[in-house]
């Protein structure tokens, strides 16, 4: 799964979404073959959409979080680049503490460098490319803009998913906000 944070969508639409992904999955549960044994989200459970999704999910689904980074610098990630005000960051990082605790849950911390400036390039390029190797199918909350590509981004993600032949199913973002 992959989508906009805050900074692209309205937060006023969360139980909005939390209900079209829900249904989403149900209907990725009803179309899928019948000897599937079982369903995984697979996320990075950045603040937004991942963690709408993650919540959004059918109880029986496991859920597997690939972090991009250690689990602490992840939640120093969150606290420091999140969306909104620190209110709304704190609240991301609780929404992910939750989310880790949760029975079941298979948690992935792909390697990362520790230089800043390839924690916002290499690592979440390495995030998108553990992603789509273990998905098959990628679930976008996505406003379609081709032309915002940020390394690791929405955008990024479901281009590598089709040049790979992913199946990608777009759930159209109900409003754009500001940002990448």
């Amino acid at each position: 799964m992959t989508g906009h944070r805050w900074n692209r969508l309205a937060a006023a639409d969360e139980p909005e979404l939390k209900v079209v992904l829900a249904r989403t999955f149900s209907e990725i549960e009803e179309r899928a073959d019948t000897g599937v044994a079982g369903f995984v989200l697979v996320t990075g459970l950045a603040e937004g959409v991942d963690q709408v999704g993650a919540e959004a999910m059918p109880g029986h689904w496991q859920l597997e979080i690939i972090l991009p980074m250690p689990k602490d610098a992840f939640i120093i990630h969150l606290k420091e680049n999140g969306t909104g005000d620190a209110k709304d960051r704190e609240h991301a990082v609780s929404r992910f503490l939750r989310f880790l605790a949760r029975p079941g849950t298979v948690i992935v911390e792909l390697p990362s460098s520790t230089r800043a400036e390839d924690m916002n390039t290499s690592a979440f390029t390495a995030l998108r490319d553990a992603l789509l190797m273990r998905s098959d199918m990628l679930v976008a909350v996505w406003d379609g803009d081709e032309s915002a590509v940020k390394p690791g981004g929405t955008t990024d993600v479901v281009q590598t998913a089709r040049t790979r032949g992913v199946p990608v199913i777009v759930v159209p973002t109900a409003s754009r906000g500001n940002g990448s």
